[in-house]
């Protein structure tokens, strides 16, 4: 209608009329077709290859490179309704001009409002530090979380294939831990452990309506009153602000990627999609690549505001997590799958449990999870994926090695939860606490004393990270006194353990609490739970003490297994003559959860929406 009412206001016009005429109807078309450009620009600069400059300005104007991603969409799909109404004669004499129109309008506001308002948010701006004459003498310390990595599938601990070469040889420099456990099965709960010391009913971040405790010092909190610079770079939208994990860092770098000009989602998808859900653009908007992570450390690092003082930096490697897609040129282990036959109905399959015996038919015809046929080709790609996260992690040293900055750095390699490739017909992660998702990885490394080589036996787990880095960087010994009250059921400092080949010491007491020490997992009945009555109550609680793993769940129902003799935890002993045993491990767990301070904090109505939305995203709710 405003294209008719100019055309006609200035037509009447003689000297005007001609020169309108050409105007309105010469103009290329194709000129319409610019947004394409910038929509081309945006993928190869902001995505395929980030530059810091231009991630700067990005970051600037709008918030996050998925709000620039979105933005251009949406723009480009305005101007485009634009085009089709100009280019379509027979529509400028129909009421349909009108509607691609107002089209075109909607998706241009709509774009710009998405981008400005993007729950995609820059990361925080730094806080106040403290500090002192000692700050700079205290070591960096860099912790880097392998995310969904399974302890079975990396070469420090025994894999026949070289998934991880690089951290292999780190290892060999460090001091390995065989026997960490992490404290849950998913990727929320066992990050609060290594922040805070805590097991998942203290720290909250358990479900939707119950983010992080607030009251619970986190360790880039306290290291930041000790004049440290701290930052956390996620790769995961799990680790998302929305839950709390941002708590006491400086920088908290949560902002998600659409590599939609890598169609490496769509290739894998392509192979299982009768299996698997269809890909979206939010299916790869949850995540980051490691060499994104990577290049965003190494960026932080150069800018932090003063190099001179020692910086706690955390990275969050995701890659392992499904989807499995591994990039061109890191095929090492897999291959182009064929597509299967005859499966109709789209499934994710990491979600399938041998209890859905519909589904299971439905999907293996008949055969559990842990005999089906492509299972090799999912363990391919995913090994594939462990070795991108190890050669990026390798460029890291590179540059912490070139910059003369490992030589002050303590370095602690974990994952927080390992991943189920059929065992006891399970696959994924967070429904279950079997050894292939609470096994732990764990290895310390300090610049400091490089050549360092020693492997560890004792029972530890993922919640000691904590307190150790504390009473290690603690060089007046003031920090760890607030954890020593409740070490049996929080975590508790490994550096005995660190100063000796076995931890042993001239405390006898102190060497029998080791031996003895029990270390618990847990998970919580309903993630996707919005009111917190129901999330006091506990889906599983595991125990491990020695040679022995105890399954609880509060209806009474229990499982024993001997991790030396049955390591795939398919033997129930307390069936078999050995329920003593089982009671008095039972009694361990009953003491543990007196002793908690269990989390109530809980959320808006809001917040607990937007978790809700995040967490179905990912899977862990229905």
């Amino acid at each position: 209608r405003l294209h008719r009412v100019v055309r006609r206001t200035l037509a009447d016009r003689p000297i005007g009329a001609s020169a309108t005429r050409l105007a309105l109807s010469k103009i290329p078309n194709a000129l319409l077709l610019l947004p394409i450009a910038w929509l081309l620009f945006v993928q190869v600069f902001f995505f395929l290859r980030p530059d810091p400059d231009l991630y700067e300005v990005s970051r600037w104007l709008i918030g996050s490179k998925a709000a620039v991603l979105a933005g251009t969409y949406w723009i480009a799909a305005a101007l485009l309704a634009v085009a089709a109404a100009r280019a379509i004669p027979r529509l400028l004499r129909s009421g349909i001009a009108s509607l691609f129109t107002a089209l075109g309008v909607v998706t241009l506001f709509g774009g710009l409002i998405f981008a400005y308002l993007s729950p995609y948010t820059n990361p925080d701006p730094p806080a106040e530090r403290g500090g002192g004459e000692d700050s700079a003498v205290r070591p960096n310390v860099l912790l880097l979380t392998l995310d969904t990595v399974r302890k079975a599938n990396v070469s420090i601990y025994g894999y026949e294939r070289q998934t991880t070469p690089f951290l292999q040889s780190l290892s060999e420099e460090s001091v390995v831990f065989d026997r960490a456990y992490c404290v849950s099965s998913w990727t929320l709960p066992t990050h609060a452990a290594l922040f805070t010391g805590m097991l998942p009913a203290e720290s909250g971040g358990v479900s939707a309506a119950r983010e992080l405790r607030d009251d619970a010092p986190t360790l880039a909190g306290i290291l930041r009153e000790q004049g440290y610079a701290t930052a956390s770079i996620t790769a995961g939208y799990a680790l998302h602000r929305v839950f709390g994990a941002s708590k006491g860092f400086d920088c908290y770098d949560d902002r998600l990627e659409a590599y939609l000009s890598r169609l490496s989602f769509a290739r894998f998808s392509k192979t299982l999609q009768t299996r698997f859900r269809p890909p979206t653009s939010w299916d790869v908007a949850r995540q980051r690549s490691a060499e994104t992570v990577t290049g965003l450390g190494i960026e932080w690092l150069e800018k932090r505001g003063s190099p001179a003082s020692p910086f706690f930096l955390h990275l969050n490697y995701f890659d392992a997590h499904v989807p499995y897609a591994p990039r061109d040129g890191f095929r090492h282990f897999s291959r182009d799958i064929p597509q299967p036959q005859g499966r109709n109905e789209p499934s994710r399959l990491w979600r399938h449990t041998k209890t859905d015996a519909a589904h299971e038919r439905m999907l293996f015809d008949g055969r559990p999870v842990g005999q089906a046929p492509f299972l090799n080709d999912l363990i391919d790609l995913y090994d594939d994926e462990i070795r991108y996260m190890d050669h990026w992690i390798e460029r890291l040293f590179e540059y912490l090695r070139e910059a003369g900055i490992l030589d002050n750095t303590i370095v602690v390699v974990t994952n927080d939860h390992g991943e189920n490739m059929g065992e006891h017909d399970l696959l994924s992660h967070g429904k279950a606490l079997f050894a292939p998702a609470t096994d732990g990885i764990l290895f310390i490394y300090d610049g400091r004393a490089p050549g360092t080589s020693r492997r560890i036996d004792t029972v530890v787990s993922q919640a000691d990270v904590f307190p150790t880095i504390i009473e290690v960087v603690d060089v007046n010994g003031e920090l760890e006194s607030h954890y020593r009250e409740k070490r049996r059921f929080r975590g508790s400092s490994l550096r005995p353990l660190l100063n000796g080949a076995s931890g042993a010491t001239s405390d006898a007491e102190h060497n029998d609490w080791w031996t003895n020490r029990a270390v618990f997992a847990q998970i919580f009945k309903n993630r996707g739970a919005t009111e917190t009555s129901q999330e006091d109550q506990w889906a599983l609680t595991s125990l491990v003490r020695g040679r022995y793993k105890l399954l609880w769940t509060p209806d009474g129902k229990r499982r024993l297994f001997d991790l030396v003799s049955d390591p795939g935890e398919t033997i129930d002993l307390g069936a078999l003559g050995m329920a003593a045993l089982a009671d008095e491990l039972a009694l361990d767990l009953v003491e543990m959860e007196s002793h908690m301070d269990v989390a109530r904090q809980t959320s808006s109505p809001d917040e607990v929406a937007a978790k809700m939305r995040i967490l179905k995203s990912l899977g862990y709710v229905q």
